[in-house]
């Protein structure tokens, strides 16, 4: 009975980290250099669990380093996530903020502390000026956008408004502006007759409406291509 009581709240606590809301990505020049290939003295990323905390509970390293080949190119960077007691946390989740340029995941921001996803939970790092942060707003407004499976696929004519149309995962979208309501954000997005990647031809605006910038998952109702076409 104990055992099936410790499974089910090891199940509620990971359903609630899996819920938070990405709001955007967060570059760590210690751990990832300035980009692809890049050569550059490593440094630990202290973590804490607390802002404004001095107290750390791990850190965020590089575990093995750039492997340079005589053609020019690179492979092998891995960033990690080390606990105070010696432990490895695992890999440190990314996307990509731009062509082969990884950012750590920021669920939380008090500049200059962040909170970012772990493998397992989030921590808050305190970053340095050199670093820069993308919310989702930056990332979503002039990229190649699409409708990712984590959206809603209703879209209204206004947030919490009437059903106008659907769209569908994969979908070309252009965000054309965003409304903040109670701490949730949306976008006002048009859907596109295809991406500018598979024609020549101007995308055609489809229809347009509003949906809810996160999925009940937390992930992003709408994503970029970062390595554009």
């Amino acid at each position: 009975m104990l055992v099936r009581l410790i499974s089910i709240l090891l199940v509620s606590v990971s359903s609630v980290v899996a819920q938070e809301r990405v709001i955007g990505l967060l570059t760590l020049l210690e751990v990832f250099g300035e980009g692809p290939c890049h050569e550059f003295t490593p440094e630990e990323v202290p973590l804490y669990s607390e802002k404004g905390s001095e107290d750390t509970i791990g850190s965020i390293r590089v575990a093995s380093y750039w492997i340079f080949s005589d053609d020019g190119g690179c492979e092998g960077l891995r960033v990690h996530v080390y606990k105070d007691d010696g432990t490895r946390g695992g890999a440190l989740p990314t996307e990509e903020f731009d062509y082969e340029a990884p950012a750590a995941i920021v669920l939380e921001e008090q500049n200059p502390w962040f909170r970012v996803r772990l493998s397992n939970g989030a921590a808050w790092v305190r970053v340095s000026e050199n670093n820069e942060y993308y919310p989702l707003e930056e990332l979503l407004l002039n990229g190649l956008t699409y409708i990712t499976d984590a959206s809603e696929p209703a879209l209204l004519d206004r947030p919490d408004g009437v059903v106008v149309a659907t769209a569908s995962t994969g979908d070309s979208v252009q965000v054309v502006d965003f409304m903040r309501i109670d701490n949730q954000l949306w976008l006002h997005v048009e859907v596109l007759s295809h991406s500018v990647c598979e024609s020549a031809d101007e995308p055609k605006v489809l229809f347009q409406g509003w949906l809810r910038a996160h999925g009940s998952s937390g992930q992003p109702s709408v994503w970029f291509y970062s390595r554009g076409c």
